[in-house]
């Protein structure tokens, strides 16, 4: 569904003064007849609240349908808030929910945003991610035009780790990678994102981008030592001490990975003795 035009903007604005002004019987009475033709999303939600308002819990139900699935994108903030607070108000909490999830992500960098979800206390809605997929793109979108600046972020993560700035950074490198498929400057945004996932304690994410880096630059020693902190997981890539081995040979003057592939080789050895 395309945004909605002047002329509907204009006729909503003059709608939403009409009830503003104590004309609610007039504006509800013209919704309806616009509604049923081809009322855009922000009428229905209009018309809906207004049926809320004297309890007619089950005509807004009716008219609202499902916004969130239907055409969310046209919605701003304004109508967004209004839409979950009838869902709410009708006893349709999952829809709510999703319009909730969905409003936040497009424009939970707005503070006000942030804490009127938190004030609806929306069912349902207990968990939201770290950062709105609004900031994310903004973030890719400006990385994706200066690359070169990752390795710099990551190093400022390590030195001044805090979650949200991670979280934000990880999501966005991870977005650009899309961009970056094929791409000589891929492995970079691999290494970045397998450093911010250990910074954060994700072993899992951490293995899976450091291996990924490796396929792609196989004698990366950086990742190579990450390799060396982490759990085996060959159904991901080699073992730790595979990885270790081939680095060590082809650069013998980097002590770094020396020290790590001998340690490596002990805690191995020392893992099977408990298992046997």
């Amino acid at each position: 569904m395309n945004p909605i035009t002047t002329e509907q903007h204009d006729t909503l604005e003059r709608l939403r003064h009409m009830a503003l002004n104590g004309r609610l019987a007039e504006a509800e009475l013209e919704l309806h007849d616009w509604c049923r033709k081809d009322a855009p999303v922000e009428a229905r939600v209009l018309l809906a609240a207004l049926l809320a308002r004297r309890d007619d819990f089950a005509a807004a139900r009716e008219i609202l349908g499902d916004p969130q699935r239907s055409q969310p994108h046209t919605m701003n903030a304004e109508q967004a808030k209004l839409a979950v607070s009838v869902l709410i108000g009708c006893g349709l909490q999952d829809d709510a929910r999703r319009l909730a999830a969905w409003l936040y992500h497009l424009h939970g960098d707005q503070d006000e945003i942030s804490q009127w979800i938190a004030v609806m206390d929306v069912p349902g809605l207990t968990a939201l991610p770290a950062v709105p997929d609004a900031t994310v793109e903004r973030l890719a979108s400006e990385l994706t035009a200066q690359p070169e600046a990752v390795p710099s972020l990551v190093y400022a993560m390590q030195h001044a780790p805090r979650t949200r700035p991670i979280s934000l950074l990880r999501a966005a490198i991870a977005r650009m990678t899309r961009e970056f498929e094929g791409h000589e400057l891929m492995s970079t945004l691999t290494k970045a994102l397998a450093e911010l996932a250990y910074l954060i304690g994700d072993e899992d994410d951490a293995r899976r981008w450091a291996h990924k880096t490796l396929r792609m630059d196989p004698y990366n020693a950086s990742m190579a030592l990450l390799l060396g902190k982490l759990p085996d997981d060959e159904a991901v890539g080699p073992t730790a001490q595979q990885t270790l081995k081939r680095v060590a040979l082809k650069f013998p003057g980097y002590p770094d990975v020396q020290a790590a592939y001998q340690k490596r080789v002990e805690l191995d050895r020392n893992a099977d003795r408990r298992v046997a």
